[in-house]
């Protein structure tokens, strides 16, 4: 056994020499990071949802949710252009789509949780999974219809089978990259490479609930612009060579159209809104992006 005595002898807690100076060599070649004042945490940090214009993503998915109640209207009004629809601004049926927000955001919440375990886990989540996902956020009955319709609608498509053509397939992937004086940060709901390290091609998924069926290409396409830049900035900036950004509409179904040819779209397939961007485009990316942020302060 240890003699206890020996022990105290040989410890240096407590005992003078404890509080003794003593050296840090430095290491050859090293140099420590440099001081910096502090600031707090995101102070000059943004993301697409801080600059996005006026009419907020949850109003959009409300809009879906608001057929379940019979609230709301579709919107014939670019949201790019930051105001809501007339038939949106009485006070009472805004309010009530505030409400409607809240349980979309819940909606998209859940669909999300399904997509990042089918990545993660390499199978579409059961019936038991879907119950059990739409428990913890308190899906209503309503809501877990459009989960499990949802759901079916992607995992099932020719979008989705598409993805799995990559060599790495990663969901929910933060991000955080330099723009001037600022940091701007995100999360992508599914990045598709060929390899872990930025280079050459990637895709990027965003999923979208909500949403109405007589929005025009047009308004699609202005309305997710601003996000997709900033997308495309942060996976540019990093190193890969092109990206191309594709918001899926996961209640919207397409219209089929183009029978008979390459780019057929078949029935059931949940609606698509697509950019593509390369690094000549970084510089156009970065001017787009500061001008929305100085818009939105």
């Amino acid at each position: 056994d240890a003699d206890p005595d020996a022990e105290a002898e040989g410890s240096a807690c407590g005992s003078d020499a404890a509080r003794a100076p003593f050296a840090v060599p430095r290491m050859a070649g090293f140099e420590p990071l440099p001081r910096r004042p502090w600031r707090p945490a995101g102070e000059d940090a943004f993301s697409y949802s801080s600059i996005a214009p006026a009419y907020a993503p949850a109003f959009d998915e409300a809009l879906g949710a608001a057929t379940e109640t019979g609230v709301g209207a579709p919107s014939s009004v670019d949201p790019i252009v930051g105001a809501l629809p007339s038939t949106l601004r009485d006070e009472g049926e805004e309010a009530h789509l505030e409400a409607d927000a809240d349980k979309a955001t819940a909606l998209g919440s859940a669909f999300h949780r399904a997509a990042q375990f089918a990545v993660e886990a390499g199978a579409v989540p059961d019936d038991a999974r879907l119950a059990a996902i739409a428990e913890a956020l308190a899906l209503s009955p309503a809501q877990r219809g459009r989960l499990a319709d949802a759901c079916a609608r992607w995992f099932g498509s020719a979008a989705c089978a598409e993805t799995h053509a990559w060599e790495l397939r990663r969901a929910e992937v933060p991000f955080v990259v330099a723009l001037d004086d600022a940091l701007m940060e995100g999360e992508i709901d599914l990045l598709c490479t060929h390899g872990a390290e930025p280079g050459g091609t990637a895709l990027a998924i965003d999923y979208k609930t909500g949403g109405s069926d007589a929005e025009t290409p047009a308004q699609l396409n202005g309305k997710h612009l601003l996000q997709a830049q900033c997308y495309a900035y942060a996976l540019l900036s990093q190193g890969f060579d092109e990206v191309e950004l594709r918001f899926v509409r996961v209640e919207r179904p397409e219209r089929p159209r183009g029978a008979g040819t390459a780019s057929a779209v078949g029935p059931g397939e949940p609606q698509v809104v697509s950019y593509r961007f390369a690094q000549s485009d970084l510089e156009a990316l970065r001017d787009a992006i500061v001008r929305a942020r100085a818009a939105s302060t």
